[in-house]
């Protein structure tokens, strides 16, 4: 076996059980025996410690002094990638804790019937070691609701069915100090149930209790239902909250009572930037699980978002690193296939373009359908060398104990969209481009029954013979993508057919797949238990039959993108478009992710160029936000991330509103402050400019008659024209590096970039003394400096995650950076009308001053600070104050971006003010394109 079973576990009914630890055995050590036998040591060393380290850390014991605040409830969140194993850490520190001796565990399982019966499944089996028959045996060892055989095997119990007949089996467990393990959906009338019998039976025993009493609710798929918003109109989160508190709010029902509440998810935008009234916001701790792939620290410490397996390729966590960055799209060995998306602009009518868009996805939905077929004739292949069955040899059944010998699980998904509605439609779609048949042509059938959407194998057998070389080209690609990841571990033993054997292959195709292909649409409703199966039926003989989804391809939308896990999957097609994406719900639609190395080679995406982009941009901001998380896990911090990040065209998460704010300070940002009040900061200032001036070698600007100012010869490094924009002091500006989250921010990507001593920190206020007043990053100096360290550090740097070039939003910084030069910067003095400067180590140097507008602010403020803007004649204006020394032309344009490659510009201004006896020293910066950018998603307030 491999690491698939992570994500790919068989019903727990129709596993043979290894035979259970001893009866002295710890829950840790069943679950070690049951819900890890399958992974490679390194995985299950991993898992432990990751367990081990989130139930130390951040969820104490009751007894645990000082770590509990008064209300007796902690709330914090442990994130992991889409399908990358967060149901095993999840079971693994509820093993731990139960160890510990805790007393109510509370396992709420996702929003679905579908996911309730699939957690419920796994918990079973992995991490009690029973099955619904003997589930019963182990009453003694705890209470367990509700009972398995009602939920898994007939029909749905009602929740005030289920719990008031638990009820008494709850009470005699936490007399007797056994735990009580609830699995529930996150529904109104489950979770109302649940928390009415709990506290019921809790104001029954109060008085017989001899110890506290620790509830830790593991609330899986925890941003999906549980994020409150800014109105406070959802309910699932109250009734959550109601599990400890009843119908009180924040503190426990009971003084005896300690409650723990753990979200699990691996789309935490929402949870983190909801507002900070839910309940169940994450203020106590937070951490972050690590993935198999083939780099990456094992050890606790440091943390990285990968550790190294050392079982190689078919033991990897299958995710971005995969099908974003070890191939570029579009190539044949490329995992993702992508096209462009049409421009309505190209088209003289909306029903012109939408036919094009139309086209277009059928023809990545045709190309899906041939890599699928031809995908699963290389498995079919290798399993028949393998000594397994083929489709064909088990439609009767086979023996239960030749179980082993079923030929593998092999899937496709379709996703064309949330809407129901449409789903039938893409199917039929589907079904006439697999016949040859034009869906759009008047010929063409306009619905289809259910029963017609079955693959037409005749056709496709005969385009097989008529146009053989479109489906051998899968073959090539295939042995491309082998070729390809072959530096990876174990990458050289993936099975692609060679040459001689292509007559076997297209002979299975054509016998073995084509006829056993079935087509399913699911987009069921909650409260459904419509979802795929994998598992082999038994049949009145006692044989086993072929599982019903051996080979299928799904057609679904949002009800496969959460949770459900697609067995086998191997192609996915994705048509869907989105007005205004949001990061979190895309991510959990990236099925294709997960424990896939054993046919990673032979896996697919099929999308649109743009929305390729998008996933990989998702990829970018999830590993930064888990390295930030890691990274605080290490140094002892178990908080929250100060920051989330989402793109310039997607929203971190459309379930709370949100702010953006940009990393870049803009094209010309400049530093309105004007410090013409304060003697000591003035004087600095002066002194400042006056030493830069004594540096190098400076050239006037403009006619001997009117000059524009002075301009230095030589350019300057990044760090300098940093050190040149710190150097400012202000009486009554100076920021504490952590008043502000827009000052914080640069803390955070000191962690994710790792940075030495020596380039730390970014932000380097004076710390003279500390003031409250905020201005806008964009004219804040010290924050303009850090960006300029930022850029430096990030350019000696191939991955950051996050980042990517400030004229290139779709280009990740690991792919820009090759290409990137760090800039030089031109130092200039303005010069204006209002005389020589009364600075006398300004004025010897024959410095002119200018007037500017100013606001009434406290500090005192310009309006604008750039003056001249005119472009024509031999100035080019202030913002381009430097190009009027060298001789590269000069952009245009609003506003006025310096192409990539060209130099930046320091220009010095001294002002004269409105009042007072001290000239004002202050600066602003024009900044060429391809420095780094990325945007945090800010909770609306702020």
């Amino acid at each position: 076996m491999t690491g698939e079973i992570l994500v790919e576990v068989p019903n727990c009914s129709e596993m043979e059980l290894p035979p259970p630890p001893g009866s002295g055995a710890t829950w840790w050590e069943r679950y070690r025996h049951f819900g890890l036998q399958g992974l490679s040591e390194t995985a299950t060393e991993v898992i432990e410690q990751d367990s081990r380290s989130i139930v130390r850390d951040c969820i104490p014991a009751p007894l645990e002094v000082g770590r509990w605040p008064d209300t007796r409830v902690r709330t914090g969140m442990v994130v992991g990638g889409v399908q990358s194993g967060k149901t095993a850490s999840m079971l693994g520190i509820s093993a731990l804790l139960l160890d510990r001796g805790l007393d109510l565990l509370i396992i709420l399982a996702g929003t679905r019937v579908a996911l309730w019966r699939q957690t419920y499944e796994r918990l079973l089996l992995q991490l009690d070691g029973s099955s619904p028959e003997s589930a019963g045996d182990r009453w003694e060892a705890r209470a367990l609701v509700p009972q398995p055989l009602a939920l898994l095997r007939g029909n749905r119990a009602p929740p005030a069915t289920y719990m008031a007949s638990a009820g008494g089996k709850i009470e005699d467990a936490l007399i007797e100090h056994r735990p009580c393990i609830i699995v529930v959906p996150k529904q109104m009338q489950h979770l109302l149930a649940v928390s009415r019998e709990i506290q019921k039976r809790l104001r029954g025993i109060e008085g017989r209790l001899d110890a506290p009493l620790h509830m830790v609710v593991l609330d899986d798929e925890a941003d999906d239902a549980s994020v409150l918003d800014a109105v406070d109109s959802k309910m699932i989160p109250r009734r959550i909250e109601m599990l400890w508190t009843g119908d009180g709010r924040t503190s426990t029902v009971s003084k005896r009572l300690f409650a723990s509440y753990v979200a699990y998810t691996a789309t935490p935008q929402a949870n983190f930037l909801q507002q900070s009234h839910n309940p169940l916001a994450p203020r106590d701790f937070c951490a972050a699980l690590r993935a198999p792939y083939s780099t990456g620290n094992v050890a606790v410490s440091p943390r990285s978002a990968s550790y190294e397996e050392k079982e190689g390729i078919r033991s990897y966590y299958c995710g971005g690193d995969i099908f974003y960055r070890e191939v570029p799209p579009n190539k044949d060995a490329s995992l993702c296939r992508t096209l462009v998306y049409p421009d309505a602009r190209n088209y003289p009518s909306p029903a012109e373009h939408a036919q094009r868009v139309r086209a277009c996805a059928d023809e990545l939905l045709l190309e899906g359908l041939r890599a699928y077929l031809v995908a699963g004739a290389i498995r079919l292949l290798h399993a028949k060398r393998s000594g397994r069955f083929m489709p064909s040899e088990i439609a009767g059944g086979i023996p239960s104990d030749q179980k082993a010998r079923l030929p593998p699980t092999h899937c496709m998904l379709v996703h064309p969209s949330a809407m129901q509605g449409i789903h039938m439609g893409e199917a039929r779609r589907l079904v006439l481009l697999a016949s040859g048949v034009d869906p759009d042509s008047p010929g063409a059938p306009l619905s289809l029954r259910p029963e017609e959407l079955v693959l037409d194998i005749h056709a496709l057998r005969k385009s097989l013979d008529s146009d053989r070389n479109s489906w051998k080209r899968w073959l090539d690609r295939y042995r491309e993508t082998q070729r390809a990841l072959g530096l990876l571990p174990g990458a050289s033993d993936l099975f692609v057919p060679t040459p001689d054997d292509e007559c076997a292959l297209f002979d299975i195709l054509r016998e073995e797949v084509l006829p056993h292909v079935s087509i399913r649409i699911i987009n069921s409703n909650p409260d459904s238990d419509d979802r795929p199966r994998f598992d082999p039926e038994p049949l009145a003989d006692g044989n086993l039959g072929a599982p019903p989804d051996q080979m299928t391809i799904f057609i679904s939308g949002n009800v496969m993108s959460r949770g459900i896990t697609i067995e086998g999957l191997s192609t996915s097609v994705f048509t869907r478009q989105a007005s205004e994406p949001a990061a979190d719900t895309q991510m959990q639609m990236q099925r294709w992710f997960g424990y896939r190395g054993s046919h990673i080679h032979l896996c697919r995406v099929f999308c649109f160029q743009d929305q390729f982009e998008l996933f990989r941009m998702y990829h970018e901001h999830d590993v930064a936000l888990r390295t930030e998380i890691l990274a605080g896990m290490d140094q002892g911090e178990a908080a929250s991330p100060r920051f989330v990040l989402q793109g310039p065209r997607s929203l971190a998460t459309a379930k709370v509103p949100t702010t953006r704010l940009p990393l870049h300070p803009g094209p010309t940002p400049s530093v309105k402050l004007l410090e013409a009040d304060e003697e000591v900061a003035a004087l600095h200032n002066a002194r400042h400019l006056a030493q830069a001036l004594d540096s190098g070698i400076w050239v006037p600007v403009g006619p001997t008659s009117k000059p524009r100012g002075l301009i230095r010869e030589e350019p300057v490094s990044l760090l300098e024209a940093a050190s040149l924009l710190e150097g400012l002091h202000f009486a009554a500006y100076d920021p504490d590096p952590l008043s502000d989250i827009r000052f914080t921010r640069w803390a955070v990507l000191e962690k994710q970039l790792s940075l030495l001593a020596s380039e730390k920190p970014l932000f380097r206020p004076p710390a003279l003394r500390r003031t409250q007043h905020i201005v806008d990053v964009r004219t804040c100096p010290y924050s303009i400096a850090a960006y300029l360290r930022l850029w430096d550090a990030a350019l000696k740097r191939a991955r950051c995650h996050g980042l990517f070039p400030s004229d290139s939003d779709s280009t990740p910084w690991a792919l820009a950076q090759p290409l990137l030069r760090p800039p030089r910067f031109y130092v200039g003095v303005a010069f204006g009308d209002a005389g020589l400067s009364r600075w006398p180590q300004l004025r010897e140097r024959g410095i002119l001053t200018m007037t500017r507008g100013e606001r009434p602010d406290t500090p005192r403020t310009a309006n604008t600070l750039w003056g001249r803007r005119g472009t024509t004649g031999r100035y080019h204006g202030d913002q381009l104050f430097d190009y009027n020394l060298h001789e590269l032309s000069p952009p245009r344009g609003t506003p006025l971006w310096r192409e990539r490659g060209h130099p930046g510009l320091i220009l010095f201004h001294v002002v004269k003010p409105s009042v007072g006896p001290f000239d004002a020293i202050t600066v602003g910066a024009a900044l060429p394109h391809g420095g780094p950018e990325q945007f945090a998603a800010l909770p609306a307030q702020v």
